[in-house]
C-alpha cells in the first residue's frame, strides 16, 4: 500500500499479481476502482492513461513509457491500457 492510496482514498489493502506480455500484445482498455502499481522486471512498454476519466468521455490518453525496473502508480478509476 502506498501512502498516496492510504491517505488520499482510505485504502487498506493491496492486491498483487504477475502478468507476462508477449511482444506486441496489450491489455484491453480498463479501469479499476483501486490504486494500481506497476513494477517492470524485464522489457519495455507503454501505459496509456486517460487524461480525465471522471467526465462522460475519458479524453485523449497520455502515453507513459515503461522501462525495466520502473515503479508507476496511478490512483483509482482512470482508464488505462498497457502495451
Amino acid at each position: 500500500m502506498t501512502v498516496a492510496g492510504s491517505l488520499l482514498h482510505g485504502m487498506k489493502e493491496v492486491g498483487v499479481w504477475l502478468q507476462t506480455f508477449a511482444p506486441g500484445s496489450r491489455t484491453p482498455i480498463q479501469r479499476h476502482s483501486c490504486e494500481v502499481v506497476f513494477i517492470v522486471l524485464k522489457g519495455t512498454g507503454a501505459l496509456f492513461l486517460a487524461s480525465s476519466s471522471h467526465g462522460p468521455n475519458p479524453g485523449k490518453p497520455q502515453e507513459f513509457p515503461i522501462f525495466q525496473i520502473v515503479h508507476f502508480i496511478y490512483l483509482w478509476n482512470d482508464f488505462k491500457l498497457v502495451k
